[in-house]
């Protein structure tokens, strides 16, 4: 649950949630119209909170009026109730507060106390605690904290997160809401990414089929370089194997006996 989101500047009005169903209201007056109740913050309280959970800045947040603005969100992770804050200056490092004792990334305490992560740490801890993510997992075609979360936190506008239910954003490739929704939903996501890897290979496959002739004959002197080695390795088996099988001695033997026996002789002489 998230509990309220705030920021360091006295300006900006703190928004506070309640368990059970928010809903996020423009003032409406007879006067109101369609135009004048927008630019009003609600898109930008959901830029803030993916801010907050280790996304991009969005438009609103690149303004210049924002620079040096920290925005934080509270929230329950993992059961536990922590503060997230991020500077829109320094966007490649994120400030807790909270117990973070069982994050997969502990955080780092800086000279001043604050306990600091860098936004890829934070987003591998969020989406092992809130999604059952494995940290470090690093497979192309497999779920992230970043989309799934987007899932709940929707944008509209521009990314058009509300015109289909199975994306969260217009663009979304195929393969990636295939994969995340079957996440969520408890079904076999590996083996709609199996899938995408034969695809992936069939579309190499076609592409090398249809290279120009210059690059058919790079890829054919490679492919002869490994057949040398093959038959190199192959002829070094077999010797191996008629040693073995007439019980020939290793031929640093000699080598490694006199050495030995020199061994010997010194230990005996002591």
């Amino acid at each position: 649950m998230i509990h309220s989101i705030e920021s360091d500047r006295p300006s900006f009005n703190k928004v506070c949630f309640k368990p059970g169903l928010n809903v996020v209201l423009a003032d409406r007056t007879r006067e109101s119209t369609k135009y004048s109740r927008n630019g009003l913050g609600k898109s930008a309280l959901v830029e803030i909170i993916h801010f907050c959970l280790g996304g991009h800045a969005g438009t609103t947040l690149k303004k210049d009026e924002l620079k040096g603005w920290e925005f934080s969100i509270s929230l329950d992770v993992a059961g536990r109730r922590c503060r997230i804050s991020r500077s829109t200056d320094d966007k490649p490092v994120i400030t807790v507060e909270g117990d973070c004792s069982d994050w997969p990334v502990r955080p780092m305490r800086d000279p001043s106390g604050r306990m600091r992560l860098k936004t890829q740490e934070l987003i591998q801890n969020l989406g092992a605690l809130m999604y059952g993510l494995e940290p470090g997992r690093g497979e192309e075609y497999s779920p992230s904290f970043r989309s799934l979360v987007s899932y709940f936190v929707r944008r509209d506008g521009e990314s058009g997160g509300y015109q289909e239910p199975v994306r969260q954003f217009r663009q979304q490739k195929t393969w990636d809401y295939q994969i995340n929704m079957a996440y969520l939903l408890d079904l076999n996501w590996e083996f709609l990414a199996r899938i995408q890897e034969l695809k992936d290979r069939r579309s190499f496959v076609v592409k090398l089929n249809n290279a120009p002739s210059d690059v058919m004959l790079h890829l054919s002197g490679y492919i002869g370089d490994l057949e040398s080695e093959r038959i190199r390795l192959e002829n070094a088996i077999r010797r191996q194997e008629e040693n073995i099988a007439k019980f020939r001695i290793h031929e640093q033997y000699r080598q490694l006996e006199k050495e030995a026996d020199e061994v010997v002789l010194t230990i005996h002489d002591l």
